[in-house]
């Protein structure tokens, strides 16, 4: 069995750095979906969470709908942290 330094070997900088993104990207769109993250309890389509959150990692400050309204304090935390 392979341990952690044979793997990081396996890839490049850039590959790692862009692993990384998407991964942080897909947790953030993850936890964007649940409903504990809007401010009235529903959950959000994947696409757009995947947006926000894709927004948010790139610093673009686009978004399909209003930040301060329509997610509660946990979404509002989860796009802080993705900044």
């Amino acid at each position: 069995m392979p341990n952690l330094r044979e793997l990081t070997r396996r890839f490049t900088t850039f590959q790692s750095l862009l692993i990384g993104f998407i991964f942080i990207i897909l947790i953030g769109s993850i936890l964007l979906t649940l409903p504990i993250a809007t401010a009235k309890g529903i959950s959000q389509p994947f696409i757009d969470a995947l947006f926000v959150a894709t927004s948010a990692i790139s610093t673009t400050g686009l978004s399909v709908v209003d930040i301060g309204s329509f997610y509660s304090l946990f979404g509002q935390i989860v796009i802080i942290i993705l900044v």
